[in-house]
């Protein structure tokens, strides 16, 4: 007789041993499937001292159950998650029985496909927000649904993924716990970074483009209602991460959103300023510097107005940019600085020309920025007019601007032999390794929140193909 390889506490080796007595009293074999389904039909209608322990049972024994069987069972029969919603439902205010009900529900999705039925009931079930226990339990079978449903069905996952946002968006309420809002927030962005894509919004399907707007204006009325303000940092990461998904196609659905991340900065919280500055970034490197700066006014001429955050965005997160515009935009604007700085030294105003000189130097500061992969350096005027402003530099004297200079040279001749030795179709790599996170459960520096800046060219933090070539 095959035995079955489970691990029995105290309380469920009685039921255990009874269900094995009543799978052989039925002349059957002894086997997952036939245990399996014994266990089915003591939940469908179980009592309430039993419940817990047919649960933890069946929790353990469904990752022995062979694919087809279980596929069968749920996919043409729909009677494993009817049958655990139902007990869901029946013992909601048992704690022990909705955790090892839902935890029965994660391990099902992850090995069946996922049906419009299964995510309906998932989202009609929702637990209290107050319920700290229960609620991260029920996060993340969320998480596994649309994940796995995302690979499977993509179309429909667009099509319900409002829905989840809505249900995690209660969760960022000014009277949530705190430890629910911020699992919550991991929850949604785990979700959006699998599930949003730019191809959503350029394939001009209307259900993806639908999806898209419903996620936004949820998040958004997040961002600017008052009601959710203890969270407002939380939903400006969400933010970054949608910034992150959709790349060049941010706009124009996101266009409003830019303007509140840099309301919401201006607030004075110290949390609200970094998350937004964060999600700032990640919009600076997905839309690109120019169009950012049409939604965000930034005249580095003009000391009163230029925000000093935006220069650290600049050198920590614009990658994959145009070179030209830096060199037509703020090259002559840092000649203007560096002028204006000569002549207040030369009319005696030593406190107005050092101003004008260090807005000159942060200028400068943002070069190498648009020297990570630049997306226009095959038009070699570019360069020329760059190389030129540099060797005037350099004769002038100027020590200040060597380190800025120096780093943009460098990122220039990493980056570009390191593509010119890359197998064909090897920039989308190259761009892909600059783009996305570090190894699983680390993050960059800009998505830590750290103050300092990236641009150093530091080969601890570059990809391993760069310190070999360094080398």
């Amino acid at each position: 007789m095959p035995r079955l390889r489970i691990k029995k506490s105290k309380d469920t080796v009685s039921i255990h041993e009874g269900i094995i007595a009543s799978i052989l009293e039925r002349n059957q074999t002894v086997c997952p499937t036939s245990y399996f389904l014994s266990l089915m039909a003591l939940l469908a209608n179980p009592e309430r001292q039993l419940v817990s322990q047919l649960l933890q049972l069946m929790e353990q024994t469904l990752p022995r159950m062979n694919t087809n069987t279980l596929r069968f069972l749920e996919l043409k029969k729909g009677t494993v998650s009817s049958t655990l919603f139902s007990v869901l439902r029946a013992f909601s205010d048992d704690l022990r029985a909705s955790q090892k009900a839902l935890h029965c529900l994660r391990k099902l999705y992850s090995a069946v496909e996922i049906t419009d039925a299964s995510v309906q009931n998932l989202l009609q079930f929702e637990p209290s927000k107050f319920n700290v226990e229960l609620m991260p339990t029920y996060n993340y079978v969320l998480e596994v649904v649309y994940v796995n449903l995302h690979k499977t069905n993509p179309l429909l996952c667009a099509a319900r993924l409002p829905y989840a946002v809505e249900r995690w968006s209660q969760q960022f309420l000014n009277d949530t716990k705190e430890s629910v809002s911020t699992a919550a927030a991991k929850s949604v962005k785990l979700v959006l970074n699998a599930c949003l894509s730019e191809e959503m919004v350029k394939s001009g399907h209307p259900e993806e483009s639908a999806a898209v707007d419903k996620v936004v204006a949820t998040l958004s009325h997040c961002l600017t209602s008052a009601n959710y303000k203890s969270n407002w940092d939380l939903v400006a990461d969400i933010f970054g991460v949608v910034f992150k998904r959709l790349g060049r196609g941010s706009l124009p659905k996101l266009r409003d959103v830019v303007t509140q991340l840099h309301t919401l900065r201006q607030v004075g919280d110290f949390h609200f300023s970094a998350a937004s500055e964060r999600a700032l970034g990640h919009a600076i490197r997905a839309v690109g510097a120019e169009k950012f700066f049409q939604l965000i006014s930034f005249d580095p001429v003009n000391l009163d107005e230029a925000e000093g955050f935006l220069y650290k965005l600049m050198r920590r997160f614009v990658s994959h940019d145009r070179l030209s515009y830096w060199v037509d935009h703020f090259l002559p604007a840092a000649q203007k600085l560096r002028q204006s700085a000569l002549e207040q030294t030369s009319a005696g105003n030593a406190s107005m020309a050092k101003l004008y000189e260090v807005a000159y130097e942060r200028l400068w500061s943002t070069l190498p920025g648009f020297c990570r992969f630049p997306s226009d350096l095959s038009e070699g005027s570019t360069f020329v007019t760059l190389a030129k402003a540099m060797t005037e530099q350099w004769k002038a004297g100027n020590s200040s601007l060597r380190a800025a200079t120096c780093n943009a040279l460098l990122l220039l001749a990493h980056h570009n032999r390191w593509l010119a030795e890359l197998p064909e179709g090897g920039a989308s790599t190259a761009a892909a390794m600059e783009e996305d996170e570090g190894p699983e459960g680390t993050l960059r520096a800009d998505e830590r929140g750290d103050d300092e800046d990236d641009d150093a060219m530091s080969m601890t933090t570059r990809p391993a193909a760069f310190r070999e070539l360094a080398e």
